[in-house]
């Protein structure tokens, strides 16, 4: 971090996300580069990761507040790394079914479980992880309230 980001007074809260997120990315995408995926793929398989049969795809893209059309770049991406499995409903066949393969079942998991070590390294020494998942939830409150306030 550049020694004019270090003054608190002169930064805000969101380029503080911002970067950890920045850094985050960096790390899994390195981490899953020999996979053939980035960070981006990490929340399909991790909803997935769920779920031991099927899912719609319509399902999915609303549990991940994304658009039909992104779900399936990544899921035909996710499919041709071998990782997920899709099928069409027989009863709508304009409709997929999704589930994890075994080799995406335990790529989902170590993916998982390192997401997990990196959230504990990270804040090690600096906050206790529930008093800091606490605090960020209040955060997130307080900014939806005004959010809120600015629609009425």
């Amino acid at each position: 971090m550049k020694d004019s980001c270090k003054n608190p007074e002169n930064i805000s809260i969101g380029f503080l996300f911002s970067l950890f997120l920045k850094n985050q990315k960096i790390y899994f995408n390195k981490l899953l580069k020999q996979n053939n995926i980035t960070i981006a793929h990490t929340p399909l398989l991790m909803i997935l990761l769920k779920y031991n049969d099927f899912i719609y795809q319509k399902d999915l893209v609303k549990k991940l507040y994304i658009d039909n059309a992104l779900a399936t770049r990544y899921l035909r991406k996710l499919e041709e790394e071998g990782l997920i499995q899709r099928q069409e409903d027989n009863e709508n066949r304009r409709q997929n079914k999704i589930k994890l393969t075994t080799k995406g079942r335990k790529l989902a998991k170590g993916i998982y479980e390192e997401k997990i070590r990196y959230e504990n390294q990270i804040i090690k020494d600096v906050i206790q992880k529930d008093e800091f998942i606490e605090t960020l939830f209040k955060i997130i409150r307080n900014s939806e309230e005004i959010n809120q306030k600015q629609e009425e």
